[in-house]
């Protein structure tokens, strides 16, 4: 079976819990007091036509490390469904605070 990776040519920048739209804060419902201010939500637009984009949220500590050696320069993935999910790279130099996002289809 193929991989096919998708990068997505844009950062992605990581929030705090209290910088989140209330709205929004309701799907991270386990975060803890101590938890509000580390910044790790971000969201990224799914869906390639206009009329079907959507923008989906998450937590960048629900990320895990990956076993596949194709994704070795990846710092996590978040399966969206059984065929699909998304990579994270933390972005180290010269931005702080953002992540790179790659989408992954088999």
């Amino acid at each position: 079976m193929s991989t096919t990776l998708t990068i997505k040519d844009e950062r992605a920048e990581l929030l705090t819990f209290d910088e989140l739209d209330p709205k929004i804060r309701e799907d991270f419902d386990y975060i803890d007091r101590e938890e509000m201010y580390d910044p790790r939500f971000f969201c990224i637009t799914m869906g390639k036509k206009i009329e079907d984009r959507r923008v989906e949220w998450y937590d960048a500590n629900e990320f895990i490390a990956s076993t596949n050696p194709e994704f070795a320069e990846w710092d996590g993935v978040h399966a969206d469904t059984f065929f699909s999910g998304v990579l994270i790279k933390f972005l180290e130099d010269d931005d702080d605070g953002f992540l790179r996002v790659a989408f992954v289809y088999s």
